[in-house]
């Protein structure tokens, strides 16, 4: 009969491990491992103390070994009392890397070897990857699949060819675009315009984590994706000017670069709205009995609200904030979306801006950089052992329907983070 190999399941710092998912996986985890030993299932498990374990796994867990502790007490729970000798050699040597004891009466102390030689933990590091590729070169039976995971890049998929307004009208297509990749199963992630809005929130834990950088690609994903006839750009950006490199697309219904030119705008944007709804009436009374919200939207274009840096674009809005609110509110179910970036610990507070207080509301948005701030998605739940702050540019979490999932901005073109 053919002998099964050994299996052995390796956990470096269990502590972040278990603070990354919830309860119940622990405990599917810890099933697991106590019915698995009877199956050859070997398990390897670090962390630093032993209040990190669930109690019923370290009780499982007989080979016990550990290095230096800070607290003396650690020391006879994990492997046992340690003789007074060595706890005296310790007080006077201090700490020895390497040096640790295997559980006994009384504990075994040992010495740790070196995977590889190195004067150097870069030069051991450079010995141990030379010696993975000699042992993977020299190996000829079945290797492993290959573990994929979130690429610090991703790119942004060309579009072959953009959705005419004839071909949304007949199918309904979703008005989705992809923004980046998803963590968990690195499908692509994203917004449709008609139905998870219409007000999107793209904050960030600080500066420079790439707000500006999604909302490049969440237009050029639209524009490519969709043609002019089925979805618009409302883009204001007197402020920044940082939309600047889209005010010429064929889908833009509007490029405010001035503050002279807020005011036109929002009254156009007020009067197609008021336009909107009076023709859905006019269909509903009409024929009730056949009166379908949405194959009325689909005859206009999806117009998408773009405000990059609100932070600064708050301070010279005046009385613009409650318009806006109002387009907002009388439009968010006639065709319009609106979107907003900017770092969330300087947003407006609700009370003094009832625009932002909508955004809130909604709980829809990305967050990047981090978890910290992902309360002001309508008290979204926030993810397990994730960083407060401190993710890479681009990296982040979107958040829909209370949920967050991480995932990584994708880029079309060369654009300035922020």
């Amino acid at each position: 009969d053919e002998r099964l190999p050994a299996l052995y399941l390796l956990v470096d710092s269990f502590r972040d491990f278990k603070q990354s998912f919830e309860a119940d996986f622990i405990n599917e985890f810890c099933n697991l491992v106590g019915g698995g030993q009877a199956a050859g299932l070997h398990l390897v498990i670090a962390s630093s103390l032993q209040n990190d374990f669930p109690n019923d796994l370290f009780a499982s867990i007989n080979m016990r070994l550990t290095f230096n502790q800070a607290d003396a007490t650690e020391y006879f729970r994990i492997v046992g009392q340690p003789s007074e000798t060595r706890v005296q050699e310790d007080a006077v040597k201090g700490v020895r890397p390497g040096r640790g004891l295997l559980r006994g009466t009384p504990p075994f102390e040992f010495q740790a070897v070196l995977p590889t030689l190195g004067g150097t933990d870069k030069e051991q590091t450079e010995n141990l990857i030379a010696l993975a590729e000699e042992m993977r070169n020299c190996w000829k039976g079945v290797t492993p699949a290959r573990i994929l995971s979130l690429p610090a890049f991703v790119s942004l998929p060309r579009q072959e060819k953009p959705v005419s307004r004839r071909d949304h009208q007949k199918g309904g297509i979703p008005l989705f675009s992809m923004l980046g990749q998803e963590f968990e199963n690195l499908e692509p992630i994203g917004f449709t315009l008609n139905q998870d809005g219409p007000a999107y929130l793209v904050g960030g834990t600080t500066a420079q984590t790439g707000k500006t950088t999604l909302l490049h690609t969440w237009l050029l994903g639209l524009a490519e994706g969709f043609s002019s006839e089925v979805v618009r750009f409302l883009l204001l950006d007197f402020h920044s000017r940082s939309l600047a490199a889209f005010k010429n697309l064929p889908h833009v219904w509007e490029y405010v670069g001035s503050r002279n030119g807020l005011e036109p705008a929002l009254t156009r944007l007020a009067e197609e709205i008021q336009n909107r709804h009076a023709e859905m009436e006019r269909e509903y009374e009409k024929d009730a009995d056949k009166f379908e919200t949405r194959d009325i939207l689909r005859r206009w274009p999806h117009i998408l609200v773009v405000i990059d840096d609100y932070e600064r674009f708050a301070l010279n809005l005046d009385g613009s904030a409650q318009q806006l609110a109002d387009c907002l509110l009388q439009g968010g179910e006639l065709g319009t979306s609106y979107v907003i970036a900017g770092t969330l610990s300087e947003l407006p507070k609700d009370y003094e801006d009832p625009f932002m207080q909508r955004f809130r509301k909604n709980g829809v948005g990305a967050l990047l950089g981090g978890v910290e701030g992902i309360e002001d998605y309508n008290n979204a739940r926030r993810p397990s052992g994730q960083a407060p702050a401190g993710l890479p540019p681009g990296r982040g979490f979107i958040v829909r329907r209370g949920k967050a999932h991480l995932f990584q901005t994708a880029v079309g073109a060369q654009t300035q983070e922020r």
